[in-house]
């Protein structure tokens, strides 16, 4: 028996992966229909899906806007020749009080800010790929918006100029910063900034002031 051995000088060039495994088709073969048990879940599932939307668009697609009553609302409804629909009506004059209920209606921008505030407090926690400075400026962003509910004045003014004027820097400086410099920032943390999870932990104590206790500003 011979010795002898063949080795390959040259890399054979890439090719492109099956369409069967990359894509949207790859995507469904390995999550969707992988295996007949999962292809019967996933079929039985889209069966349940076409079910439910073909009850709900019809009942949805009400021409009742312009109700001004219950008994109107079922007026325009068999007028369109259907059995029942949804009344829209009452979402447009009533969707204040199904939004914040009974809260006091001069005091809405509590409730408004505290919500926003959630998704600000929450991105530090739920996210470490978005840096500190982007942070800040979604914090800055909500806080300047939140700021033209409230009655205007010398002092809330230099607040929005400040809010301003740290929006127009931040932004500066994100869209300056270049990509390999931002990935850095993300994974150092940006130290030259605070921490933004300090935010998150006063969150915690000053949603519910927000909600409950005082006032906004004071």
């Amino acid at each position: 028996m011979s010795d002898i051995h063949y080795v390959r000088t040259e890399m054979l060039p890439e090719r492109e992966p099956p369409a069967s495994t990359t894509g949207a088709v790859g995507w469904m073969r390995k999550n969707l229909f992988d295996g007949w048990l999962n292809s019967i879940l996933t079929i039985v599932s889209g069966v349940f899906i076409l079910y439910v939307i073909a009850m709900i668009v019809p009942w949805a697609w009400s021409p009742t806007w312009n109700a001004e009553s219950l008994d109107q609302c079922r007026e325009i409804v068999d007028e369109a020749g259907k059995h029942e629909g949804a009344c829209w009506g009452v979402v447009r004059d009533r969707w204040p009080q199904l939004l914040y209920g009974f809260y006091p209606q001069e005091l809405r921008l509590r409730p408004t800010l505290a919500f926003f505030l959630l998704f600000v407090a929450i991105i530090p926690v739920l996210f470490s790929m978005i840096s500190r400075r982007m942070n800040w400026f979604l914090l800055a962003l909500v806080l300047l918006g939140a700021t033209f509910f409230v009655a205007s004045g010398p002092l809330m003014i230099a607040v929005q100029l400040v809010l301003a004027a740290t929006l127009l820097y931040l932004g500066y400086t994100l869209i300056a910063t270049n990509r390999d410099d931002r990935a850095e920032e993300i994974a150092a943390g940006a130290r030259r900034l605070p921490n933004p999870l300090i935010f998150s932990g006063i969150f915690v104590f000053l949603m519910p002031w927000l909600l409950w206790g005082g006032s906004v500003w004071t």
